[in-house]
């Protein structure tokens, strides 16, 4: 990679609106005033990565063009001061899924929740977020107007849900992934406004479920349930918004008829065989509906979809 690349591209084309450059032509000797050469309104820099010295270096200085950079992993830890980055961000990037892990930071001030929801993070719409270590006594967070989608696993994934509810105002889809969940907190929802709600590997809290799907029901749209235990359906009972359902893979779902009363329902997914028992009251209302009846016997049983709805699928 090498300055003669760029003399080269200039040499043949006029570039008056964007450039999109790879950041390893920022190792090359004078790129500021080849750059410069090219009289373009904005240059793109492509990376990997945020931790490049020399991009830092690069945007630091001021330019006749705007600067921008596009990074492909957006994965965040405490290794790595970023937050002058976010200044050289479309909004397209930072609606992209952030993974932060702020855990790992190691400077004091990121023990808390201010590394997710104040400063330049806050400006990310969706996040993935892993808490090792988060304290939850340190430190103060306003409300934050961003945030509308989280993904949390960890040890204190129910506590980080509770909190985002009660501070996120416009969060309105919440996976969680229970698995590692090492202690069940006796935590009150307050409210919830939450569109969709993906809850995978819960096999302990169901209270809180319970809670998080009662407080929903009046704006919950989508709910997926995988590799689930002894949950109670109950609390969405005649929910009036909801349109699509995943349930995959669980075990011993409570009152599972309720699926039944859900009148604006056009999406169902499932492997469970007892899905069958609701017949064409529930299959005739549906626009598609993907099944996984593998296991049983009889290929009689399928016959009774036959007609109801034209998008059935197999797998």
């Amino acid at each position: 990679m090498n300055g003669d690349q760029l003399s080269l591209i200039q040499s043949f084309f006029q570039v008056t609106g964007t450039l999109t450059i790879d950041a390893q032509f920022l190792q090359c000797q004078l790129i500021e005033k080849q750059l410069n050469e090219f009289k373009c309104k904005e240059i793109i820099i492509e990376t990997l990565s945020l931790k490049c010295k020399k991009l830092k270096e690069f945007f630091s200085k001021q330019y006749i063009f705007k600067v921008f950079i596009k990074c492909s992993n957006l994965k965040i830890s405490g290794q790595v001061d970023i937050d002058w980055a976010f200044n050289f961000m479309k909004k397209k990037q930072l609606n992209q899924l952030w993974e932060i892990s702020p855990g790992q930071f190691a400077h004091k001030n990121y023990k808390n929740l201010e590394i997710i929801f104040k400063g330049q993070l806050s400006n990310c719409n969706w996040k993935r977020i892993s808490i090792l270590g988060l304290d939850f006594k340190i430190g103060k967070t306003s409300a934050d107007r961003a945030t509308e989608e989280l993904h949390i696993c960890s040890a204190q994934t129910i506590r980080m849900a509770n909190f985002a509810l009660q501070n996120c105002q416009n969060l309105i889809k919440l996976k969680l992934d229970l698995k590692i969940q090492s202690y069940i907190y006796p935590i009150e929802i307050k409210s919830s406004r939450l569109k969709e709600i993906e809850i995978n590997n819960c096999s302990k809290d169901y209270r809180f479920v319970g809670q998080l799907l009662a407080k929903s029901k009046n704006t919950l749209r989508s709910l997926s349930l995988h590799q689930c235990k002894n949950i109670n359906l109950l609390p969405l009972k005649e929910a009036i918004l909801i349109y699509h359902i995943a349930i995959i893979k669980c075990e011993l779902l409570q009152n599972l008829n309720v699926i039944t009363t859900l009148k604006s329902l056009g999406h169902l997914e499932s492997d469970e065989e007892n899905i069958i028992k609701f017949g064409k009251k529930i299959i005739s209302q549906l626009n598609k509906l993907t099944l996984n009846l593998s296991q049983l016997s009889s290929k009689a049983k399928y016959q009774q979809f036959d007609g109801a709805i034209y998008n059935i699928y197999y797998y």
